[in-house]
C-alpha cells in the first residue's frame, strides 16, 4: 500500500489514479466478479428449490387446516341434526300428539335434546374425535 501511495502522490489526474488502481487491482476484481457470478449461478437453482418447498409446505398446512375445519363442522352437524329432526316433528302441530298436551311435554322435549346431544358429545370424546 505504501508503494501505491508514493505512486499516487506523483500523479496529477484522476484518470491516471484510476489507471494505476486498475493495473494494480484489475486482475483481482475480475476474479472476484467471476467468482461472484459462479456463486450466483449456483445459488439461483437452490433459491428456486427452496421457494418450491416453502410453497408446498404452506399448501400442505392450508390443506390440513381445511381438513380440520371440515372435520369439526361434520361433528357439529352430527350432533345437531337429530335435535333438529325432533324439533321438526314436534313443530308440525298435529292435534293427536299426546306429548303436546302433557304439562311436562315441553321440559321432556328439552331433556331429550340435552340427553341426545350429551350422549353424542361423550361418544365423540371417548373416540377422541372431539
Amino acid at each position: 500500500m505504501i508503494s501505491v501511495n508514493k505512486n499516487i502522490r506523483g500523479q496529477s489526474s484522476i484518470q491516471e489514479i484510476y489507471l494505476l488502481a486498475y493495473q494494480t487491482f484489475g486482475a483481482f476484481t475480475v476474479k472476484i466478479r467471476d467468482n461472484g457470478s459462479a456463486i450466483h449461478m449456483s445459488i439461483k437453482p437452490m433459491e428456486t428449490l427452496v421457494g418450491a418447498q416453502r410453497r408446498q409446505a404452506r399448501w400442505g398446512f392450508l390443506r390440513k387446516l381445511r381438513k380440520r375445519r371440515g372435520y369439526l363442522l361434520t361433528i357439529i352437524a352430527t350432533i345437531f341434526i337429530p335435535m333438529t329432526f325432533i324439533a321438526g316433528i314436534y313443530g308440525m302441530n298435529f292435534q293427536f300428539m299426546p306429548e303436546l298436551k302433557w304439562p311436562w311435554g315441553y321440559p321432556m322435549f328439552w331433556g331429550l335434546v340435552v340427553v341426545i346431544g350429551g350422549v353424542m358429545v361423550l361418544y365423540f370424546k371417548k373416540k377422541k374425535w372431539l
